[in-house]
C-alpha cells in the first residue's frame, strides 16, 4: 500500500510500506477499523490538504470503515465528507437507516456524527475520492439534513465526478496548490447538487438553534432514564409534533438519544485511565436499563462487544496508536481552515 500526505506546502509526498495494523494508525481518530484488517498489495491510500478543504482517494482497504465522534490531541473532526463511488458498492449506515450507493453515485456524510461505512462485497473492486469540506461551506444548509444522503448516478452527478476525477489527477501530478486553486468550483457543484437532487428545503434557522439546544441538554443528561420525547418536550415547551420534525433528519429523538448513549459508552469504555472500571456501571450510567439490552444495542451499533473495544483499547499503545497520534487523514483534516 502506497501512503501519501501532501501538506500545503510544497513538499514531497510521504510514502512508507504498511504493517499489518497500518490502516488502523493512518485513519485513526477519523475512523476506526477492524484490528485485523491488513494492507493489501494494491491498497493505495493518499489524502491532499490545503486550507480550502482536503481530497483523500482510496483504492482497496478496509471492508468496513467506522465512525465514532472523538476527541483526539484536543481536536474535534467535524467536516463533511462528499464521496465519489468508483468501483463497488458503497453503503451508510446511520441512525439505523442503510443506504446503498453503486459505482457512480455519491455518498455524503458529517464527521458529528456516529456513522459506519461498509463496502458490500470484500472480494470486489471498490475505490473512491472523497471531497473533505469545512462546516461552513455548505451555505446555510444544515449538516444532519446532507449526512447519510446518497445521490445516485445522474447528470449532474456524472459532471461533479468528473470535476473531482480532474482534480485528483492534478493535485497528484502537481501537488497540493492544484486542489488550493479548484476547490471553490468543486465546491461549489457539490453544494448544488445537495440543494437540487431531492434533498429537504433547508431547516429555518429558528428550528436549527432548537435543535443544537436540544442536543447539548441531552448530551449533559444521558444518565438519565426517561429521557425521552416526552420528557423533552415537557422541558422546553414543544409539542411531541415539532420535537418529531427537528429530530427527523437524524432519524427520531429515540434513535438519537440512543446513538449519544452508546457513544459515550464507548469512551468510557475505551479510555485508558478507566480500564478497570466495570462495564455494568458504564451501561447504568449512559441511561441503559438492563445489561443484555445495552450489550445488544452495542454490538448492533459498533459491530463489536464492549469487552472487545475495550481489549482494542488496551492494545493502543502497543501499535503506537496512542491519543495523541493523528494519522495521515486527521493531518490533513485539521489544516482545513
Amino acid at each position: 500500500m502506497d501512503l501519501t500526505y501532501c501538506a500545503e506546502t510544497p513538499v514531497e509526498p510521504i510514502s512508507s510500506a504498511l504493517g499489518a495494523v497500518r490502516w488502523r494508525d493512518d485513519l485513526f481518530p477519523v475512523f476506526d477499523v477492524a484490528e485485523e484488517c491488513t494492507a493489501a498489495p494494491g491498497d493505495q491510500f493518499s489524502v491532499w490538504a490545503s486550507q480550502r478543504g482536503a481530497l483523500s482517494v482510496c483504492q482497496g482497504g478496509p471492508q468496513e470503515w467506522i465512525r465514532v465522534p472523538r476527541l483526539a490531541n484536543g481536536r474535534a473532526f467535524d467536516q463533511i465528507g462528499i464521496c465519489l463511488v468508483r468501483s463497488g458498492t458503497l453503503s451508510v449506515e446511520a441512525q439505523g437507516d442503510r443506504r446503498p450507493c453503486a459505482a457512480g453515485g455519491i455518498v455524503v456524510f458529517s464527521l458529528r456524527y456516529p456513522f459506519r461505512l461498509r463496502w458490500d462485497d470484500a472480494e470486489a473492486e471498490r475505490s473512491c475520492i472523497t471531497l473533505w469540506l469545512a462546516q461552513a461551506r455548505l451555505n446555510g444548509v444544515s449538516d444532519n439534513q446532507v449526512h447519510g444522503r446518497v445521490l445516485p448516478a445522474s447528470a449532474a452527478v456524472a459532471v461533479f465526478g468528473a470535476a473531482l476525477q480532474t482534480v485528483a489527477d492534478e493535485v497528484a501530478r502537481t501537488g497540493p496548490q492544484a486542489l488550493d486553486a479548484v476547490t471553490d468550483g468543486v465546491a461549489w457543484l457539490a453544494i448544488n447538487l445537495l440543494s437540487t437532487e431531492g434533498g429537504p428545503a433547508a431547516t429555518p434557522p429558528s428550528e436549527l438553534a432548537s435543535f443544537v439546544t436540544i442536543r447539548n441538554y441531552i448530551d449533559a443528561n444521558l444518565n438519565v432514564r426517561d429521557l425521552n420525547a416526552a420528557t423533552l418536550a415537557r422541558a422546553f415547551g414543544l409539542s411531541r409534533a415539532s420535537l418529531y420534525r427537528l429530530f427527523e433528519p437524524v432519524g427520531g429523538v429515540a434513535s438519537y438519544v440512543r446513538a449519544r448513549r452508546l457513544e459515550r459508552a464507548r469512551e468510557t469504555i475505551k479510555e485508558p485511565g478507566l480500564s478497570n472500571r466495570r462495564i455494568a456501571p458504564v451501561a447504568y450510567g449512559t441511561g441503559f436499563k438492563s445489561i443484555a439490552s445495552f450489550n445488544r444495542a452495542y454490538r448492533q451499533a459498533f459491530g463489536e462487544s464492549p469487552r472487545q473495544s475495550r481489549k482494542g483499547a488496551r492494545k493502543g499503545p502497543a501499535d503506537g496508536r496512542t491519543a495523541d497520534h493523528l494519522g495521515v487523514l486527521a493531518r490533513g483534516l485539521i489544516m482545513i481552515g
